[in-house]
């Protein structure tokens, strides 16, 4: 990546970062600040609700010091995100001040922790995850005036000897997965077949069982018929 597109990059995500915030934070203020005009209104009527009698003295206090409070921490948060918005808009002003910075090292033979000072703002490590080979740490970096930034990865173009031979690694894959598919029908109509001839192997046997049992039941009969002549 050369500087100008460096330049472009950071100037960029900058500028996205800002709109995603800026929208959200000025979205916030208006709401609190609803809210904190509603509380004024309230406030005023419990007011002129205790002065005539409708409401308590105690049930007052307590109202009025939820009112109050909530109020406070709407105003708390309004002057942050205030403050926020006049970063935002001061943005590209770091922007500037991070790129003076990148030009004041873009010669150094050595790093020192002064220079990375400078630079770092803070260093995030998350808990590892996975196991193994797969097991992988994220780790953020935060740079002074910009945030944290994402070094845009550049797209690897193939060359052609790269590109033949992942044709021919693909067609190998493809080639294997036929094979595989051949193999494994196969494999179905033989246990088809074997299951075909158990079953037909099973119902011969079962016929000559009763063939059997039917020839000694005539047998049986025909020596009993045999005997009561005799007699």
């Amino acid at each position: 990546m050369n500087e100008q597109e460096f330049v472009y990059s950071l100037q960029e995500e900058s500028a996205m970062k800002d709109i995603a915030v800026s929208e959200t934070v000025k979205k916030r203020i208006e709401r609190n600040q609803k809210r904190v005009h509603e509380l004024d209104m309230l406030i005023r009527k419990i007011y002129e609700d205790n002065v005539i009698g409708r409401l308590p003295d105690r049930l007052f206090q307590s109202m009025l010091t939820d009112y109050e409070n909530e109020q406070n921490e709407l105003n708390k948060i309004i002057e942050t995100d205030t403050a926020d918005m006049q970063r935002i808009i001061g943005g590209q002003n770091n922007v500037e001040r991070f790129l003076k910075l990148v030009k004041k090292y873009e010669n150094i033979t050595e790093l020192t922790p002064a220079m990375i000072n400078e630079f770092i703002d803070k260093i995030l490590v998350h808990e590892p995850q996975g196991k193994g080979a797969d097991r992988t740490t994220e780790v953020e970096i935060y740079l002074n005036y910009v945030g944290q930034f994402q070094v845009p990865v550049e797209q690897h173009e193939p060359t052609e000897e790269e590109r033949i031979a992942a044709e021919k690694e693909a067609d190998r894959l493809r080639r294997k997965r036929e094979s595989n598919r051949k193999y494994m029908k196969k494999i179905r109509e033989k246990s088809k077949k074997f299951a075909e001839h158990e079953r037909i192997a099973e119902e011969n046997n079962s016929d000559s069982k009763l063939c059997a049992e039917q020839n000694a039941t005539s047998k049986s009969n025909r020596q009993k018929v045999k005997g009561e002549k005799i007699a």
